[in-house]
Order: structure tokens, then C-alpha cells, then sequence
């Protein structure tokens, strides 16, 4: 099959150079000598212009900072000759559904997120969630059976309860990173660790990720209006937590405690503590 990426010379555009099997690829990006050099060494084809991208391709790809992919669809829509096949791999879907939703009968369409980051060493073991598009959803087997055949775990969602998932699974834990690493100042690197346990270096070290990740992507990422609300709920419970600790209410954040074990009596919490153990170990 023969894949198309617009946005081939961005991360997760070069992260599908690498990792797509039994694909010849094609990439496209708007500096022309970054794809060559991208071409070359990921030793597919680089083009020029998207309409001879469209035209290359059975599946064509959209792999562009999130703030412009709504843009770009646009712009392809009438580009789409008979019989081809196009997703998106944005992290918020329901703008990007509409707009596929407009795109010509004669193709194929679905949205895709995947799960994971550049740093992924594949598709194997990796999510990835299919987002159907409103009255063309069977057209999404197609992007369901692709990308199991690349060894992800395929999940289906529609794009209201993908963005509401978003806001609390990834949203939410980089607003986290962000403010941990914000009550960290003044102290100095050396000093903390001086004195920091397993939980503080837990999360030291995942505010550092946080830290070391785009932050024009997190902040398009929090303009979900699914966030909000999540922020919203996230402050009131704060409050509630801290009135219980400035007051000195020991049985109430005890069935605080409780309620929150409760919630998660699903999972394991002795393996969760292991794990964790573990991983800062």
C-alpha cells in the first residue's frame, strides 16, 4: 500500500517512516530541503506539492501540529481523486469528523489517535483509538483492520466521548506536571534532592517529561472545551480536601480516603504500589 504523509518531516510524521510495514511511503511538508533530508534518511519518497501527494497515495495521512489540522483537510478536500482513503491523526476529533464528514463520497475517511509519542518503539502493544465519522462510519473498518495489522490494540470511539477522555487522560495529567513543577521553585535541584522519597521523585520525574514535551501542542490540547469543566470540578475538590486537612477533620478525610478506594475497586491498589515501587526504584 502506499501511504502519503502531509507533515511527513514533523515527529510522529517521521515516527511512521520508521515504523509502517509492508508501505511505500511518501512524504510531503512545506520546507522543501527538510524533505528531502527527511526522505533520505528514512529512505522514502519525498513531493513536493500535496496534490501529487493525494494523487501517490492509497492512504493518505494528515500528521500536522494540531492547531492546523482542521486548516488542511480543508484545503485537501477537493484534492481527493476516486477511490483513496484519508485520516488524521489529531488529538481532538470532533472538529476534524465534521470536516471529513464533508469530504467526497468517492473516498474513504476516518480519524485516528494514537496513543503514544514519538519515543514509542512501535506499534506493538501501542493503542490506538478509531474515531467513525457520523453516517460514513463503516467506512472506519478500513482504519481499524490497518492499524491492527500494524500490531496496535484498536479501539473505537465517537469524537464526544474521545475529546472528554482526552481532557481527563491527557489533559489533566500535563495540567499536573505543570503545576507540581511549579511549587518547586526556589528550591534548587541539589537541595531537593537532598531530601526527596519515592513519591516526590515519581513525580519529579514525570513533570521533567511533561516539561521536555512541546508545550504549543499541550496548550492546543487544553483548549478542548471538555477541559473546563474537568478544571472546574478539579478546583472545587481541591478546596474540599483542604478544608478537611486545615481543620483537622481526621475522620473526614478518612472517609474521604475510603470513597476515593472505592472508586478504584476495580484495580489492584497493592499491585498499583508495587509497580510504583518499582519504577522508582
Amino acid at each position: 500500500m502506499r501511504v502519503g504523509i502531509i507533515g511527513g518531516c514533523g515527529k510522529m510524521g517521521q515516527w511512521f517512516c520508521r515504523n509502517l510495514s509492508d508501505c511505500e511511503i511518501a512524504i510531503y511538508g512545506r520546507d522543501h530541503t527538510r524533505t528531502r533530508q527527511c526522505a533520505q534518511e528514512w529512505e522514502v519518497h519525498p513531493l513536493f506539492d500535496i496534490a501529487s501527494l493525494c494523487e501517490y497515495a492509497d492512504l493518505i495521512m494528515v500528521s500536522v501540529p494540531l492547531g492546523e489540522t482542521g486548516s488542511v483537510l480543508k484545503k485537501i478536500k477537493n484534492l481527493i481523486p476516486q477511490g483513496k482513503k484519508i485520516c488524521d491523526i489529531a488529538s481532538l476529533k470532533s472538529e476534524t469528523v465534521q470536516i471529513l464528514s464533508t469530504f467526497p463520497g468517492h473516498s474513504t475517511v476516518g480519524s485516528v489517535h494514537p496513543l503514544f509519542g514519538p519515543g514509542s518503539p512501535g506499534f506493538r502493544g501501542k493503542k490506538v483509538i478509531i474515531v467513525p465519522v457520523e453516517s460514513r462510519e463503516q467506512e472506519s473498518h478500513f482504519f481499524h483492520t490497518f492499524f491492527q495489522e500494524q500490531g496496535a490494540e484498536v479501539t473505537v470511539s465517537d469524537a464526544v466521548t474521545h475529546d472528554r477522555m482526552m481532557a481527563l487522560t491527557l489533559s489533566l495529567p500535563h495540567f499536573f506536571g505543570y503545576l507540581f513543577s511549579s511549587m518547586l521553585f526556589p528550591n534548587s535541584p541539589e537541595h531537593m534532592h537532598s531530601f526527596e522519597g519515592t513519591s516526590f521523585t515519581y513525580l519529579l520525574t514525570f513533570s521533567k517529561a511533561v516539561l521536555y514535551e512541546d508545550p504549543l501542542f499541550y496548550f492546543e490540547l487544553m483548549q478542548n472545551p471538555q477541559v473546563r469543566p474537568l478544571m472546574e470540578k478539579l478546583i472545587d475538590r481541591a478546596h474540599t480536601l483542604k478544608t478537611i486537612i486545615t481543620t483537622g477533620d481526621r475522620s473526614a478525610f478518612l472517609h474521604y480516603v475510603d470513597e476515593l478506594r472505592e472508586t478504584l475497586s476495580d484495580e489492584d491498589l497493592s499491585e498499583a504500589y508495587t509497580l510504583f515501587s518499582r519504577l522508582t526504584s
